[in-house]
């Protein structure tokens, strides 16, 4: 249920955790605009050496996310921890030139009801670096009201019907 925008991520990425462990990390409800433009979205190293038995369990749920991560080389999920899973659900991916992955110790997210509105990285044949694709992703216009100004307002009918993005502009 959280609003982020304008994050620079200079020297770091937007969710960063290079020597600790996550058991539980959900990211639900929220809206992420306009940041870690240069960036990763999520990084997470390997440092499951010092944390024996630790399954982390990544949910990112429900949310909207636009001109994040806008790099060809940039992730969404920078994932290296030895033992993790993944969910991503009912997402609004809009306006990136991203990717999923390269990471090869990057688990594949468990996909279902998620849109990408100019973002190619994420959909099959449209990026020759990402590991992975959502094979089951729509790409609908969500007709945003005013996405420079902060209003993702969606107002496509489709779009509000399957419940994708941040509930709050529904």
């Amino acid at each position: 249920n959280t609003l982020i925008h304008h994050v620079e991520c200079v020297g770091g990425d937007l969710f960063d955790s290079r020597s600790g462990a996550i058991k539980a990390l959900t990211i639900s409800n929220s809206t992420i605009h306009n940041s870690a433009l240069a960036r990763d979205m999520v990084r997470y190293d390997n440092s499951s050496g010092n944390f024996p038995g630790v399954e982390s369990v990544i949910v990112i749920n429900r949310n909207t996310f636009y001109n994040v991560c806008n790099g060809s080389s940039r992730r969404f999920l920078y994932i290296r921890f030895a033992v993790h899973q993944t969910a991503f659900t009912n997402n609004i991916i809009a306006a990136t030139e991203g990717i999923f992955s390269n990471q090869g110790a990057t688990a594949v997210p468990a996909f279902g009801n998620n849109n990408y509105f100019q973002a190619p990285g994420f959909l099959p044949g449209g990026s020759t670096t990402s590991r992975f694709f959502d094979d089951t992703g729509q790409q609908l216009d969500p007709e945003f009201e005013n996405a420079a100004e902060g209003n993702f307002k969606v107002n496509n009918i489709d779009v509000i019907a399957k419940e994708m993005g941040d509930p709050r502009w529904r």
